[in-house]
């Protein structure tokens, strides 16, 4: 039964993750395009409206990126804390099972 917990638990884990990559990449593309289309719409000419998306692009990538380094610097020392609590987060009825939200059940 804690075997499969732990599995479980990292199997929710990884559920919160590509739901959180998801919503990022979709905000991603929507900076993007919102970009293109300012661009667009003040005049200028597709060059600098696909520059202006690149940049757009860029941007979001850089703060996903650093959206992903706090979340893992927060799991780092939310781990440390449960280690040094001597504590299992796999060990809950939440991980009889893989849920569809992951962790967010």
């Amino acid at each position: 039964r804690g075997a499969a917990r732990t599995a479980n638990y990292s199997a929710n884990k990884a559920m919160d993750s590509a739901r959180s990559a998801l919503k990022s990449s979709y905000s991603a593309q929507s900076s993007a395009a919102s970009a293109r289309a300012s661009a667009i719409a003040a005049g200028k000419d597709a060059a600098t409206a696909a520059a202006a998306a690149t940049q757009a692009r860029q941007i979001a990538a850089a703060k996903r990126e650093a959206e992903v380094k706090a979340a893992a610097k927060a799991a780092a020392e939310k781990a440390r804390r449960e280690r040094e609590a001597n504590t299992d987060p796999a060990d809950s009825g939440t991980n009889d099972q893989i849920n569809p939200n992951g962790t967010g059940a």
